[in-house]
Parts: structure tokens; C-alpha cells; sequence
């Protein structure tokens, strides 16, 4: 017997085909969202986060006898797969056993900007 073969699933609506697998190539890549707290104002601190900022709090930054407050915005970013979130930790985490890598969302960030290690960002 030659041919393509076709897996089929039975539900509760009747027999239909399977998604495709998870390695598929038209699958898209995995996104994170990397939530970011910044000043407009030359050399302000930013922060990156893979969780929001709290909007019960009043961010400020002191420069030039005037004080400015924070700005907030999201950035998309492309992760290889294999990623997973570590919240408790705030940590993005890959490889297992010796090789695990943690980073957090600013490393996440300079890879992304980088091209590195399978990460992106999302224009």
C-alpha cells in the first residue's frame, strides 16, 4: 500500500484531522510580551519586565529641576522553543539539567535586539 496516510481523531462532533504537530513549519513563533517603565528624559533608568508594572503606583525621575513621570509600553519579542516563564522568580527559563539558562526580561531584551540564541524582537 502506497500513499499518504491521515490520522484521524473521534470526538463528541465526529471524526475530523488532527492539528499538526508542534514542530510544524507554518507554526508560528512563540511571542512574549516584555512590559517597560521609562522617563522621557535623557539617561532616566528603564526597567523591563515580563510582568505589567502596577498602575496603583506613581513612578517619577528627578532631572533638571523638573520631575517627569513614567511612560509605559510593551514590546514583543520572539523566543526559541522550549521557553517557559518562571514567575516566581520573574525569570524566562530554557535547556534542562547542566545547561538550564535563566535570564531575566532586560537579558531577554539584549538577546532579542541581538538576534541571539533564537530570540527577536517583534516590529
Amino acid at each position: 500500500m502506497t500513499g499518504k496516510t491521515t490520522t484521524q481523531w473521534l470526538s463528541p462532533l465526529g471524526t475530523h484531522t488532527p492539528p499538526p504537530p508542534a514542530n510544524h513549519s507554518d507554526e508560528q513563533p512563540l511571542q512574549i510580551t516584555l512590559y517597560k517603565r521609562t522617563f522621557q528624559v535623557k539617561d532616566a533608568p528603564v526597567s523591563l519586565s515580563f510582568t505589567p508594572f502596577s498602575t496603583e503606583q506613581t513612578h517619577t525621575f528627578p532631572s533638571g529641576g523638573q520631575v517627569y513621570e513614567a511612560k509605559y509600553s510593551e514590546l514583543l519579542v520572539t523566543a526559541p522553543e522550549g521557553v517557559s516563564l518562571d514567575v516566581l522568580r520573574n525569570r524566562l527559563v530554557w535547556g534542562k539539567g547542566m545547561g538550564t539558562v535563566k535570564a531575566t526580561a532586560k537579558e531577554v531584551f539584549d538577546l532579542a535586539a541581538a538576534g541571539k540564541s533564537g530570540f527577536g524582537l517583534v516590529k
